[in-house]
């Protein structure tokens, strides 16, 4: 009711703002001017008990934090400065009036996402604590989330004042305004926006307990519904971040979402936030064989395979590859579900135009867990489905730990089909493998030398070229072969 009166006096009080000074109401004049003399006049309206002339200087000072043209957000930050601004404004956080103190709080949350310099500044003069107090004891959600945002600007900016903020008292404040009800699109996002920088890092364990993270876990979860896709995005990601390497979080989460929603995030016509939906699927995959089972039961697998054919997207592409190689880590029955999807297909095609490494690096995850301790008849089927033509493909990728994977991956088909170590011999894939007995990584040499001894009759001759791999290298030698 308040803002609604504020908004009806405006047209009263615009020419009193003229007759006070023209330059308060010239088009002409910049934000900036206009702010220096909005300061000029504060002092005077505060002496003169004028409320609501003090709002309407204060919002001319917020045009100028808040405008975007002429530089003005670090010009703004300059005056601020020159001026005393920060130490002025200070009484006003703390004000009657709402919109007085909402006014204030906002302009401060502009300050502090100019640039580091403006952080500094508020933290300098000691805002932080006043800004935990006004979190904690008003009751204007507006107010409220200006305070959010501004401790989110802070906690972005470096982790000394993630810790400020979360010694300071704010993780209780935070909380008992997060169990409210119901709050504002713009505040959910801000309040995702703190998670996800605040609530992280070593020290958290020691701050925030499991009970008050399971209160932001519950609160990242009623929001899901949300359709802005900006804000549905944030909470993605923060839920994300909060069970990443929490093994108690990630249990307690995991019996609280929804799968089916869930799942039907990750639609790649909108790709911001099914690449959030995909992180979050990744951090869950990290965990128990019964959480991974949650997922398959409801069909994630299936809406991760065609991600990879989306083009001009590596990183979904990778967080998607990601995902079904910790899956194929997973017990038989999720292999063979793998398998059924028509991964190899899928992943070989991806293979053809992908010259993504990370990309290419998660397709070797893949296929190599598929076959690790696969089943006879799932080694039978990756092999007649072409997967050791996908893993070749990836052997001279420049990356050690690709090429190891891929090695093994061979291993472990080779073992249990005969049939597949004939297929390296006919194809010449042999040749290529006992070269990268020269390679530089000793992991990479001792699995092509195991490879080797353990499936191929020609032992006498392997014998011969991995001696020569271990004699020392002439001066002037590379150390591998190229270009073969």
């Amino acid at each position: 009711m308040k803002r609604a009166g504020r908004r009806y006096a405006e047209c009263f009080l615009r020419p009193c703002l003229t007759l006070l000074d023209p330059r308060l109401t010239d088009p002409q004049v910049s934000f900036i001017d206009r702010a220096r003399v909005a300061l000029l006049l504060l002092g005077q309206a505060e002496a003169d008990h004028d409320t609501q002339l003090v709002y309407y200087l204060m919002q001319e000072i917020r045009f100028a934090s808040s405008s975007k043209k002429e530089g003005n957000i670090e010009n703004f930050l300059d005056l601020a400065l020159e001026l005393g601004l920060v130490t002025k404004m200070v009484q006003y956080i703390s004000h009657p009036d709402q919109c007085i103190q909402n006014e204030t709080v906002w302009i401060y949350a502009n300050v502090a996402a100019v640039s580091s310099g403006g952080c500094k500044a508020l933290l300098d003069h000691g805002i932080l604590p006043q800004i935990i107090h006004c979190l904690e004891t008003s009751n204007d959600e507006d107010v409220k989330d200006n305070c959010i945002w501004m401790i989110a600007n802070f906690a972005a900016e470096s982790p000394d004042y993630t810790r400020l903020v979360l010694k300071g008292g704010f993780p209780r404040a935070f909380i008992d305004m997060i169990r409210q009800t119901s709050l504002h699109t713009n505040t959910v996002q801000h309040c995702c926006w703190v998670i996800s920088n605040v609530f992280r890092g070593k020290e958290l364990d020691k701050i925030v307990s499991q009970t008050d993270r399971r209160v932001m876990v519950d609160f990242l979860i009623q929001n899901f519904s949300i359709k802005e896709e900006e804000t549905r995005c944030e909470l993605l990601y923060s839920i994300a971040r909060m069970l990443k390497n929490d093994d108690q979080l990630r249990n307690y989460a995991v019996s609280r979402l929804n799968f089916d929603t869930l799942a039907s995030l990750l639609d790649p016509s909108c790709e911001s936030v099914c690449m959030g939906a995909a992180r979050l699927v990744g951090n869950i995959s990290t965990g128990t064989n019964e959480e991974a089972q949650l997922m398959v039961d409801h069909g994630i697998l299936e809406k991760l395979v065609p991600l990879l054919a989306v083009k001009g997207n590596d990183k979904l592409r990778q967080e998607a590859l990601w995902v079904i190689s910790n899956l194929a880590a997973g017990p038989s029955a999720h292999k063979q579900r793998i398998i059924d999807s028509g991964i190899v297909d899928a992943t070989k095609e991806l293979l053809k135009n992908c010259k993504d490494k990370k990309s290419r690096k998660e397709v070797a995850f893949v296929i190599g867990n598929l076959s690790s301790d696969g089943t006879d008849e799932q080694c039978k089927k990756l092999f007649a489905d072409g997967a050791i033509d996908m893993l070749m493909m990836m052997i001279d990728d420049n990356f050690d730990v690709t090429t190891q994977t891929v090695l093994e991956g061979i291993e472990q088909l080779i073992k249990r089909n005969k049939e597949a170590a004939q297929d390296l011999e006919k194809k010449g894939y042999l040749e290529r493998i006992v070269a990268l007995q020269l390679h530089p990584s000793k992991g990479v040499f001792n699995t092509v030398v195991r490879l080797l001894r353990g499936n191929f009759e020609e032992e006498d001759e392997f014998e011969a070229l991995i001696n020569v791999a271990r004699a020392p290298a002439e001066p002037g030698a590379v150390g591998r072969i190229s270009g073969q």
